[in-house]
């Protein structure tokens, strides 16, 4: 991975993610930026909008969540419900919370199997439109060619550079090298730390 063309490439889809209600979709090989344009979209929707940003995703489910008390623990999986129900439910819950802002749902397909993606896919389907009546809008981040394929979306972005839905699904799959993918993760992750500080100064030095 060039991280800088990386980087690059996450900026821009981030820029071009409208915030106009509609449905955008978003794929990308692990590792190359998805859960970072999540968090920048975060920023501008507080920035520039003043609305918070609802996500349903993994975070969600393993973050300490400390300043909830013991409420955090309703984020998290249970031994009473299944690892699939839990992801229903975050996503049906972010869907009735977006108050005016927008929505994220991050790797909506966590935990399912193919039945239940095409559930929760037809779940999306009839409810998400209403759902985003008066707010920002969503995001749906998926590595699912279940949900590329079924859901009713607006806007396409692919952070491996493919075109169209279609060639992201016709794409030749090769195999990751489990080693290079924890490598590249690792550095990948620094080089976001070094821009962000680096931003951080010379803005403090415009001051």
């Amino acid at each position: 991975m060039n991280c800088s063309e990386q980087f690059d490439k996450v900026l821009d889809v981030y820029d071009k993610i409208p915030m106009d209600g509609s449905v955008s979709l978003l794929t990308g090989r692990n590792g190359s930026g998805k859960s970072l344009v999540r968090k920048l979209l975060a920023i501008k929707a507080k920035g520039e909008h003043k609305k918070n940003l609802v996500h349903a995703s993994m975070q969600l489910r393993t973050a300490m969540h400390s300043g909830l008390g013991g409420l955090g623990g309703i984020f998290r999986d249970t031994e009473e419900y299944s690892t699939s129900s839990h992801t229903a439910y975050l996503v049906q819950t972010a869907c009735r919370s977006i108050h005016g802002g927008y929505l994220c749902i991050d790797e909506v397909e966590v935990g399912l199997g193919e039945e239940t993606i095409l559930g929760i896919v037809g779940w999306l389907n009839a409810n998400l439109r209403q759902a985003l009546q008066g707010t920002l809008g969503c995001l749906v981040v998926t590595h699912s060619r279940l949900v590329v394929q079924g859901l009713d979306f607006d806007h396409w972005f692919s952070l491996d550079g493919h075109v169209t839905p279609k060639e992201w699904l016709e794409r030749e799959l090769v195999p990751t090298d489990l080693g290079v993918l924890q490598e590249e993760n690792i550095k990948f992750y620094r080089y976001v730390i070094e821009q962000s500080q680096d931003r951080k100064s010379r803005s403090g030095r415009g001051k």
